[in-house]
């Protein structure tokens, strides 16, 4: 929920960047009439594959419940765990990733 900007200032990036974003920008109005923010989950995930840095991680066991139809799907993590098979990002520097976000797509 760090990486996210006002509907306005989204709007007028989208629009100085122009390409792919105008399509981009044609699905946040229909989102933005009932919201004031834009969250960039998405894109963050794609940015932190060629530029890990962005995020800091750790360790530890995600599980996700399947059994109970009133919890199917919880998720939980545990860093205590003696076995870490999966890494969680856990903090975000969202001026890093907005500066390469906007630099690659353009705004």
């Amino acid at each position: 929920m760090k990486c996210r900007l006002p509907v306005a200032e989204c709007r007028a990036r989208f629009a100085q960047a122009g390409g792919a974003l105008a399509m981009v920008a044609a699905l946040m109005e229909v989102w933005s009439r009932n919201a004031s923010h834009i969250t960039f989950h998405d894109p963050l995930a794609g940015a932190i594959l060629f530029q890990p840095g962005l995020c800091r991680y750790q360790d530890g066991l995600i599980t996700v419940e399947t059994a109970s139809p009133t919890l199917f799907g919880l998720t939980t993590f545990d860093p205590r765990n003696q076995e870490k098979p999966h890494r969680i990002a856990t903090e975000v520097d969202p001026s890093a990733f907005f500066r390469e976000y906007f630099g690659v797509v353009g705004g």
